[in-house]
């Protein structure tokens, strides 16, 4: 379980990675797909190059959980550790919960997996993505204001 961009493609779904144009997107399987699909064998995985009008739909993974009191995301699982984020507001509190500030107001650290508790995964769907028109706040490229669209949604 970690944060992670996923997509759905004919009806499954992949982990997903936007580029090298903001048009384009890069679905990633651990096990091969459908011949038909005509995904590539890559080192580890398989993967295949699409535009973003042949996705059908693209959200984030979420997990999220509590460290020693406060709310954290998992950013990734990394066997008996949890590389984690502090979701919390309080910044002095972060550093002493043991976080270490990687650029300003962003602090992450190592876990042990038994100091995350209540983990849980949300899929938060994206109407409208930054390289889409339409984007709220102008063009395509990110909101004016730096602020998430209102119609974005946390499902769990």
């Amino acid at each position: 379980m970690r944060y992670r961009l996923m997509a759905t493609y004919r009806g499954a779904s992949y982990e997903a990675g936007v580029g090298p144009t903001d048009k384009d997107v890069t679905l990633f399987a651990a096990l091969p797909p459908p011949e038909e699909l005509g995904f590539q064998p890559a080192t580890g995985h398989w993967r295949k190059a699409v535009s973003r009008a042949e996705v059908d739909a693209i959200w984030e993974s979420r997990p999220s959980g509590m460290f020693r009191g406060e709310p954290c995301l998992v950013l990734d699982d990394l066997g008996e550790h949890l590389h984690i984020g502090y979701l919390g507001h309080d910044l002095a509190r972060a550093g002493r919960l043991g976080y270490s500030e990687m650029e300003p107001g962003v602090f992450e650290l190592l876990a042990t997996r038994e100091d995350v508790t209540d983990i849980t995964e949300d899929r938060v769907d994206h109407a409208f993505l930054p390289w889409q028109d339409g984007w709220p706040g102008g063009e395509a490229g990110g909101a004016a204001d730096g602020h998430l669209p209102a119609d974005w949604k946390s499902v769990v």
